[in-house]
């Protein structure tokens, strides 16, 4: 859970994420573009803490077989977007755009 008001980029729900955990936090600020609503975690309207708390319920009513399924979602979002690989190709693909832009 991330109940944080302004976050820059959270590695404390990614590296959750990487896991296996899906998370709860606000829909704002970057949490927004990392975790999928009701797919890899739950984002609560942002800065309501009553819906941030439903968000947590909501997690802890679903039966083993169901929270399995958001585990498997939340791993497979961090090595979809976020492992390093992929940051990683990011980088060297802005990189060389850099480089022929200079040319």
């Amino acid at each position: 859970m991330a109940p944080s008001r302004i976050e820059a980029f959270e590695k404390t729900l990614i590296e959750a994420m990487a896991c296996g955990t899906p998370v709860v936090c606000f829909d704002s600020t970057c949490l927004k573009d990392i975790v999928g609503h009701k797919r890899s975690g739950y984002k609560a309207n942002p800065f309501r803490a009553e819906n941030l708390a439903e968000g947590i319920k909501w997690f802890l009513n679903l039966n083993h077989e169901e929270y399995q399924n958001y585990c498997r979602q939340a791993q497979e979002r961090f090595l979809k977007y976020f492992d390093s690989r992929v940051i990683a190709k990011k980088y060297s693909e802005l990189y060389k755009e850099m480089l022929t832009k200079q040319k």
